[in-house]
């Protein structure tokens, strides 16, 4: 067994070594130390889960190196049984927790699990110590410049389009014209003239396209009920919570009446909206439209699941059957 100074001496190589690595790099220290660390210990350095009532000598230089080189014992960060926290079994049958995983703290939230295992025998008195190791990286903060979508669609109109190509050749003139009054001691070199112009350009675009297209409105997906069915639907809400209160006959028979309604308009809202979609798909396969195709195809898909996850009244129940018996 060492005396004290040949520990002193191995826990300053060993410290002096974990010091030499980068601070950023990830630093793992894997040893069988013979320390017991307990739970008469109060660190920061170590958890609450510990095998060990009381710490030895070797346990407590263990803790303070990593009080000094700002490491973390691992194992008593996660609770597991008592079986399976022990390492080293004695002949006499005593069982001990000497093997010990140390890991710098900025990457301690990397280490998912820790634990002895019986599975593997490996022909020695002590037990297989392994950690799950999951690299855990700073998030990215994301860039504040967004793109801005403009209204390009309205091109399409004649009047837009020669409003957008005169505002763009106006302004992108003006602009070479600033520049130049503004830099007229600069290298007329190719680089350093291209690279005006395209800067010229772009900003001429955005300009021109804020002024004259405007933003693309963000067009929010239309369900295939008709307003009169959703009031509909309101209506029968209505009579239902007013038959709770009252519990008459009357009252039960408008509610039923109502419901029966609003499956019947459910029935034919949901046949005029897959005709409809039927006709677009055609028309697209038609005239070899493959972009228009998959937006149909990618639009019953987003129908499927948003009525999988939000419908819960019996008209949504009504309409898969009856979507079934069209097709």
């Amino acid at each position: 067994m060492a005396n004290g100074d040949e520990k002193s001496e191995f826990y300053d190589a060993l410290s002096d070594c974990i010091k030499s690595i980068p601070k950023h790099n990830v630093k793992l220290v894997l040893a069988d130390m013979n320390a017991r660390i307990g739970r008469d210990m109060s660190s920061r350095t170590i958890g609450s889960s510990l095998y060990h009532d009381k710490t030895n000598d070797n346990g407590e230089r263990l803790i303070e190196l990593c009080e000094m080189c700002d490491m973390r014992e691992i194992q008593s960060r996660f609770r597991h049984r008592q079986g399976r926290l022990w390492m080293w079994r004695h002949t006499s049958g005593q069982t001990a927790q000497l093997d010990h995983i140390l890991v710098t703290s900025k990457w301690r939230n990397s280490i998912r699990n820790c634990r002895a295992y019986n599975t593997m025998n490996v022909d020695s008195d002590h037990r297989v110590v392994c950690c799950k190791f999951k690299l855990r990286l700073r998030a990215i903060k994301k860039c504040s410049v967004t793109n801005i979508r403009y209204n390009y669609a309205s091109l399409k109109y004649d009047m837009v389009k020669e409003r957008f190509n005169m505002v763009l050749a106006n302004r992108f003139e003006a602009l070479q014209n600033v520049r130049a009054n503004d830099q007229p001691n600069l290298d007329k070199g190719e680089k350093v003239r291209i690279q005006n112009c395209y800067d010229t350009l772009i900003e001429s675009i955005d300009a021109t396209a804020t002024e004259v297209l405007g933003r693309k409105k963000k067009i929010s997906k239309k369900t295939w009920l008709k307003e009169r069915t959703i009031m509909l639907m309101k209506e029968r809400d209505n009579a239902k919570l007013f038959y709770e209160r009252t519990r008459t006959v009357d009252n039960r028979s408008k509610w039923k009446e109502l419901s029966s309604k609003v499956e019947q308009e459910c029935k034919k809202d949901e046949t005029e909206y897959l005709k409809e979609k039927i006709s677009d798909l055609n028309t697209a396969i038609k005239r070899h439209k493959i972009t228009d195709v998959w937006k149909i195809v990618n639009d019953f898909k987003w129908q499927e699941r948003k009525e999988g996850n939000e419908g819960k009244g019996q008209e949504w129940k009504t309409s898969y059957k009856h979507r079934e018996s069209i097709e």
